[in-house]
């Protein structure tokens, strides 16, 4: 099996210390980053993320899911079956969409060590039970069963053209979740926040007027915000979570 990664820990030592436990606990893991870049805090960016990427992976993918602003607080700590894959991260709806779109399965709470640290669950909780489901550690085992219609939810809605900003790329990409299929003409209003303007419709980046905002179907096909060779977000000052309107 594979361990998939997904958290908003770059640019801190803590990669390397998840990395370390779970070879610590299965020394012949395969680890694969699928983003770590997430923007800190923001469950609704990674959630998105996964919910996108995570079809690509081989069946029996362990995702390893951790943006956990609530860590050491209320929320529990757990793993996940679904039809297809595994996923270790806190109850914060964080795996929620990903998960009930596979199929939920299961779930378990997973026990907090006496010696866990309060501020890094992901080190001492979330990476030993990846590892050892990994190992082939059934995860009935791993921990207390709960209710799977008790995990937090998170959804994500859209229509007539109205989203809402879900990834605020380091490009300075706007991605929202309208469906690219929206894109059937050539000049669009667009409200996000305090911005209102017409923008035009472009299929490649290179077809761009360089620094001029556009509308393009990002590659998760929705609709993105973006400006050739600069950032959309420098303009629009979009946030995540900020309703969109592109029509």
């Amino acid at each position: 099996m594979v361990i998939a990664l997904l958290t908003d820990f770059d640019g801190s030592d803590g990669l390397g210390l998840v990395k370390g436990v779970i070879y610590s606990v299965c020394p012949e893991a395969k680890i694969v980053d699928l983003y770590n870049n997430v923007e800190p805090f923001q469950v609704r960016s990674g959630a998105w993320i996964l919910l996108q990427d995570y079809k690509y992976f081989p069946k029996g993918t362990i995702f390893y899911a951790v943006v956990d602003p609530g860590v050491g607080g209320k929320r529990r700590c757990v793993a996940v079956k679904t039809k297809n894959y595994y996923f270790v991260g806190p109850d914060n709806g964080l795996i929620f969409p990903a998960a009930a779109e596979d199929g939920i399965v299961g779930a378990v709470e997973l026990p907090i060590p006496p010696d866990a640290s309060k501020t890094f669950h992901g080190r001492d909780v979330f990476a030993p039970a990846a590892a050892k489901l990994e190992k082939g550690i059934a995860v009935e085992k791993l921990g207390k069963a709960v209710d799977k219609d008790s995990l937090q939810q998170l959804h994500f809605t859209s229509g007539n053209g109205e989203g809402e900003v879900v990834v605020i790329e380091h490009y300075g990409n706007i991605v929202t979740n309208i469906p690219a299929a929206a894109a059937k003409k050539k000049k669009f209003a667009v409200e996000c926040g305090s911005y209102k303007n017409n923008l035009s419709y472009n299929e490649t980046f290179e077809e761009a007027i360089e620094g001029e905002l556009f509308v393009i179907a990002g590659s998760k096909n929705t609709l993105e915000l973006a400006v050739r060779n600069g950032s959309a977000a420098a303009i629009v000052r979009a946030k995540v979570g900020n309703r969109v309107k592109i029509s």
